[in-house]
């Protein structure tokens, strides 16, 4: 499973799967929406990675996610979107 979540600082990704012991990896991965001057010519904005994912574990997949929820909240604040969907091959 993937949930994306929007909050006022950052846009967050967590994807979920489960492990060959039967428990549930969550990982969370953070990147700013702001825009940032680019570097290269010609282009005037990037987006601002964030490179710190965190990992959660738990023996169900609502609670590895509820983990990353929790956390999305600590690090943005309100969330303000989210979107989930099913990874191919689930």
């Amino acid at each position: 499973m993937v949930v994306q979540y929007l909050s006022r600082r950052y846009c967050f990704t967590a994807v979920c799967v489960r492990k060959a012991e039967g428990d549930y990896e969550a990982t969370l991965a953070r990147r700013s929406p702001g825009l940032a001057p680019s570097s290269k010519k010609g282009t005037s904005h990037s987006v601002t990675s964030v490179v710190d994912d965190e990992t959660f574990r738990s023996t169900s997949q609502v609670d590895a996610l509820m983990a990353c929820r929790r956390r999305v909240l600590e690090l943005g604040g309100e969330i303000l979107s989210e979107i989930s969907s099913e990874l191919d091959g689930d």
